[in-house]
């Protein structure tokens, strides 16, 4: 499933789904579930469809099922211990939430669900000793509400409009990430753009 989550980074229509998920500007276990319905969906699907083409065990599948979620929770939390060796075999949370990442140096990197090797094989592994990165989150402008989150991936070019037509500027678009310019950036790290536009979207969806 390690290209299926890389394709969500690289396809602009699936990264808006999946950019709910990475919004998330501080880790713990509940970002787990800060997840697109879509994006649960096709992800969920893809692992269906694989164990049907290969006759898995339901047994077996409920076992790997089981396992998945538990480390999905353990991946995202914020247990501040030492992995030792197992960061080496296993996805700990300090190799997931370099994944989450909002700094330069950490994009499009860590992408594996359950083992780094895949990622050490193909060139996006981010192995550090760090506990984690200083800032999380995205430069999407994603709504931090329930409602605002749903309806993101599919309106977020016309609240891109909507901001812009507030702000004066057509196009809406920062010339550069948060992290390179400071003085566009809120404390979350999102730029004043980005905020109007998850703002406009909050709006419209409490007038629909």
């Amino acid at each position: 499933m390690g290209w299926a989550h890389r394709l969500f980074h690289t396809v602009p229509a699936l990264w808006k789904f999946h950019a709910v998920h990475h919004s998330i500007e501080e880790m713990d276990w509940v970002a787990a579930h800060r997840t697109h319905p879509v994006d649960t969906g096709i992800t969920n699907s893809g692992f269906a469809i694989v164990a049907l083409l290969f006759d898995v065990n339901a047994t077996a599948y409920a076992i790997f099922s089981l396992q998945f979620a538990f480390h999905s929770l353990l991946k995202h939390s914020n247990v501040a211990v030492g992995w030792g060796w197992l960061r080496w075999l296993y996805v700990t949370p300090t190799f997931h939430h370099w994944h989450h990442a909002n700094v330069a140096h950490a994009h499009d990197k860590n992408f594996a669900a359950q083992f780094p090797l895949w990622d050490r094989l193909f060139g996006t592994a981010l192995m550090t000793e760090s506990q984690g990165p200083a800032r999380y989150g995205v430069d999407d402008p994603v709504p931090m509400t329930f409602l605002g989150s749903l309806i993101f991936p599919f309106w977020s070019g016309r609240a891109r409009i909507a901001a812009g037509a507030v702000s004066g500027d057509p196009e809406h678009r920062p010339e550069q990430r948060p992290e390179q310019r400071p003085d566009m950036a809120d404390h979350s790290g999102r730029s004043d753009h980005s905020v109007d536009e998850a703002q406009a979207m909050e709006l419209a969806a409490l007038q629909a």
